[in-house]
């Protein structure tokens, strides 16, 4: 089953030329034709005995997490002039339309066109698209490919499930292995090795601060000496500054943990991901559902090979029972909910 980071992938589309690409009835449609193309790509490169495919998009911030760090994932908005010019307000409306577009081409992909190739599209208020498949990772026993170029993924890593980075000058796909060997992680321990390494660097793109000085070589021999003598005592406060100032900054690594460590996530939240995947799982496309999504296609001036691609993404759902599959790995879990 492939289980996509879709705000991920439509944001990298998004920031490519073809993006800017008008199509015949003259919208901004780049991030639309795409987002097919690229997931065509995927079932045709990485889909032998892979079957269904899954998407989770970003509605808003975590709830959860904003209320743990109100700065989570906000802009700077602090506006400043030179002379006669506003340099941020020029920035900011720049950034208003393209987030205009984006969401133009979410809503199409997310409600016209991928449920009736036969995908799960996936988008839950107040809950982010990391959530949502870690949730399906944890709870569906079928094999999963994850595709996302989020480091934050990578701790769904496991022999259950790979993550693949399908940035063309960064593809790789991440297993247990290869995901120790380029972290230099504790094979034994390797999750809470990496999760421990990374909210000690923090993440800057989402507004958390990490130690000051600590990267992730040495976050991970950090967090290696953390492990193995099950506390501070491999460090040397006394002597590196580096090492004293991890100990005094534990509290804000501990914070980060919670932040970053997708297990956290609230009882409430985990159900709101159980009953709406299980909905969208019960839900079958209409038997005309891929015409429907050719129509669409069609409608909005999008190219033949689009409509193509999209009939190659249907054949690969609609010959699947992953849906069937998602149900069986998730009822055990409505039914503690009843």
């Amino acid at each position: 089953m492939f289980a996509i980071d879709a705000s991920h992938m439509l944001h990298r589309i998004m920031h490519t030329p073809q993006f800017d690409e008008l199509s015949r009835s003259g919208q901004r449609l780049g991030g639309v034709s795409g987002f097919i193309k690229s997931v065509e790509a995927l079932c045709s490169r990485e889909g032998q005995g892979l079957s269904g495919i899954v998407l989770a998009w970003d509605l808003n911030c975590s709830d959860y997490r904003c209320d743990l760090l109100p700065s989570y994932k906000k802009r700077d908005t602090d506006e400043y002039t030179n002379g006669m010019i506003d340099i941020p307000k020029i920035k900011d409306a720049k950034r208003r339309d393209w987030e205009a577009v984006y969401d133009l081409n979410r809503q199409i992909l997310h409600e016209q066109v991928l449920p009736n190739l036969g995908c799960i599209s996936l988008q839950i208020k107040g809950v982010e698209a990391d959530d949502i498949l870690y949730q399906l990772v944890r709870y569906v026993p079928d094999f999963k490919l994850v595709v996302s170029g989020d480091r934050d993924l990578l701790q769904l890593v496991s022999n259950n499930s790979h993550v693949l980075n399908p940035s063309p000058k960064r593809r790789k796909v991440y297993t247990p292995q290869s995901l120790c060997e380029e972290y230099d992680l504790i094979p034994e321990m390797y999750r809470s090795h990496f999760l421990l390494m990374k909210a000690m660097v923090g993440d800057t793109s989402d507004n958390i601060e990490g130690i000051e000085g600590v990267s992730f070589k040495t976050g991970s021999k950090f967090a290696r000496s953390i492990l193995e003598h099950k506390g501070f005592g491999g460090l040397k406060p006394e002597k590196a500054k580096r090492d004293r100032a991890l100990i005094e900054g534990f509290e804000r690594v501990q914070r980060n943990l919670k932040l970053m460590d997708l297990y956290y996530l609230p009882q409430p939240d985990v159900q709101k991901i159980v009953t709406t995947t299980y909905r969208a799982a019960n839900l079958l496309p209409a038997e005309n559902a891929e015409r429907q999504a050719v129509y669409t296609l069609k409608q909005l001036g999008l190219e033949n090979d689009v409509t193509w691609n999209a009939h190659q993404i249907a054949k690969h759902n609609f010959n699947s029972n992953f849906r069937e599959r998602i149900k069986t790995g998730f009822e055990p879990l409505l039914d503690a909910l009843v």
